[in-house]
């Protein structure tokens, strides 16, 4: 071996030596580490402790409370509850260099108990301030007697003064006003305008201390909205970041105006006969031209988008309404016409109602409506009320609609006339008058019935009233013995759609396919239903909103079953279909409807479910769209 090679390997082994020592070193030193922390963190742990009993006892003290000495010691926990999180997070840090992750999550663990207790206790001290500023402040409102001892006046004297404090002090005396109270706010954004005036006007803009009003702010909030500032202290600087906070999150116009545009937009379509929720849709249009007109969004309140959403609300005969007060009025369609309209026929309404009920009447059917519920549910067609739906009317007297035959003070299905009329001639009846088929209702259609259930009259299932029930004997057909599942497509003139609970015996899949419809750039998955039998292509209204398609409105006549006609808005659009493997492809019109064309029908996944039919297992299906028609 040469010199060269020999001081070569003893620097190497010098080298290997040093390494290790030095690592050797490191984990030493990361030791003494922890040591130090976990001592540091006893020291500031038992700090706030001690702070946290003596605020505990300052507050529990009974009669005056020393408030200048509690806010000290919440300042004082604030500044100890930062230090001990800061030291427990270098803590929770040196474990994990050293590869510890149990140590690490314990820490954070205590870390979270411990800020959580602390906060609690905060909160419980601000509280207490609170309780007894409010007991002082009735305290203080009360009227005071105050009794001059350095002199005193003649009788005459006396009589002027009593007369003087008479006339001027009567409010005082005889009337006591309850404190002003700013209301909660728990994070809906469409109360926070109001909320927030309140609090600046009666908190903010105030001359008490920056703790105390952020105390007052905490103390009005709930949910959401405490969440976002939770972990805040009382200083001015950690007050102003909560307000700026609360007024970024939940505030600014046009945040406000988004929420009454989705307010309108979830809103169910009015029905003729419900003035409460004709009032409810006014007033809400109104708040939003305001809003809109506020931002400087003038091009919004013309014939477009916004006036179509709002026409589809609409009645079948508000919309006639509507249209003749346009012809009238000589004005043309937009948002600022409907919202005058509206303003109208509202305060025509209302005055019918309360002519005919009284306006006793009418202010016991909005309590009805509240009662039921409490807050209005907008999409709950079914708990909606009208005059003529709810009981205990003007009197304690119920109220019912009248008889759709003879107009007398009955339901139609207690009319003699009509229980003595022949099956057929009722059905007629019942068509003429749009009644329910299955409770025989004027105020809505099957569809919406909340009353339906089976005949049962000879043993009938199906979902008709009693009396529309025809005794006749059925057409006897023979029966399979081996009944088989009909297949995709087929109808059966025996398998009729029901509402009520009793288990189908068959099944019925009607004829769909999943296809792209293309506009404007864009495209959507869809599942369009083959209907042979209609001469005319209709589109879900949301649909074409996806595809950001704006059309004007056009009023369109369909017939549906039972010869009745539905008249509604719709918007005459050019799309593009295309098959989902992209080998066909074609423009198309249709025309939008305000409603899914399809009700509640659920498309069959025939991707999974050919498994039960072996003919089908050969066959390759697309998957069909999630969203529905």
């Amino acid at each position: 071996m040469s010199d060269n090679e020999e001081i070569q390997g003893q620097e190497k082994t010098v080298e290997t030596s040093g390494s290790s020592a030095s690592a050797k070193d490191d984990k030493h030193e990361s030791y003494e580490r922890i040591l130090e922390l976990k001592r540091n963190k006893r020291s500031k742990k038992t700090a706030v402790t001690k702070v946290r009993h003596s605020l505990e006892r300052l507050c529990a003290k009974k009669g005056e409370l020393d408030i200048q000495s509690i806010e000290g010691q919440i300042e004082g926990l604030w500044e100890l509850l930062e230090q001990s999180m800061s030291v427990m997070d270098e803590l929770s840090h040196a474990y994990m260099q050293i590869g510890k992750h149990d140590s690490n999550a314990t820490t954070n663990t205590e870390a979270e108990n411990f800020e959580s207790e602390t906060l609690q206790a905060i909160e419980r001290a601000e509280g207490a301030i609170n309780e007894f500023l409010q007991v002082k402040s009735k305290q203080s409102s009360e009227p005071v007697s105050i009794v001059n001892t350095q002199h005193t006046p003649t009788s005459q004297q006396n009589l002027l003064a009593a007369e003087n404090n008479t006339g001027n002090n009567v409010g005082v005396s005889k009337h006591k006003l309850d404190p002003l109270k700013v209301p909660v706010f728990e994070g809906d954004k469409t109360r926070f305008e109001d909320f927030w005036g309140l609090f600046s006007s009666l908190v903010d803009s105030g001359n008490e201390p920056a703790n105390i009003k952020m105390a007052r702010l905490r103390q009005s909030l709930k949910g959401t909205a405490l969440e976002a500032i939770r972990g805040l202290g009382v200083s001015l600087p950690e007050y102003e970041e909560a307000k700026e906070i609360l007024t970024t999150k939940f505030g600014g116009r046009r945040r406000q105006l988004q929420a009454y545009m989705d307010q309108l937009e979830a809103m169910p379509s009015l029905k003729g006969s419900d003035v409460q929720g004709f009032e409810r849709f006014a007033d809400l249009v109104r708040i939003t031209v305001v809003k809109l007109q506020a931002e400087g969004r003038d091009g919004e309140l013309g014939e477009g988008t916004l006036h179509g959403l709002l026409v589809k609300k609409l009645a079948e005969r508000q919309v006639e309404s509507y249209s003749r007060w346009l012809r009238e009025h000589k004005k043309e369609r937009s948002v600022l016409s409907l919202k005058d309209w509206l303003k109208e026929e509202v305060r025509v309404r209302v005055e019918a109602v309360e002519m005919v009920h009284g306006v006793e009447g009418m202010d016991l059917s909005l309590k009805r409506n509240e009662a039921g519920g409490g807050k209005f549910r907008y999409g709950d067609r079914g708990r909606s009320r009208t005059l003529f739906a709810g009981r205990g009317g003007v009197g304690g007297k119920d109220v019912k609609p009248p008889c759709a035959l003879c107009e007398g003070n009955h339901g139609i299905w207690s009319c003699q006339r009509f229980q003595d009329m022949k099956v057929q001639d009722r059905w007629n009846i019942a068509k003429v008058k749009h009644l329910c088929f299955r409770c025989l209702g004027s105020d809505h259609q099957g569809k919406a019935c909340l009353r339906s259930k089976a005949c049962k009259t000879d043993g009938c299932t199906k979902n008709h009233h009693a009396l529309l029930h025809d005794s006749a004997p059925p057409v006897k057909r023979p029966e399979d013995k081996n009944p088989v599942v009909p297949r995709e497509g087929e109808t059966d003139s025996r398998t009729h759609t029901t509402m009520h609970d009793t288990p189908a015996t068959e099944a019925l899949s009607l004829r769909t396919i999943p296809v792209w419809l293309k506009a404007n750039n864009r495209k959507v998955k869809v599942n369009a239903l083959l209907d042979d039998a209609s001469n005319e292509t209709f589109l879900n209204a949301e649909v074409a909103g996806v595809l950001d398609i704006q059309e004007p409105l056009q009023t369109v006549k369909v017939h549906v079953l039972n010869d009745e006609i539905e008249t509604f808005e719709s918007m005459p659009v050019n799309v593009t279909i295309e098959s989902v493997d992209g080998q066909f492809c074609k423009n198309i019109s249709v025309k939008t409807c305000p409603r899914k064309v399809t009700g509640n029908y659920k498309v069959e996944d025939w991707s999974v479910s050919k498994e039960r039919w072996e003919h089908l297992t050969r066959c390759d299906f697309a998957k069909p769209a999630k969203d529905g028609m």
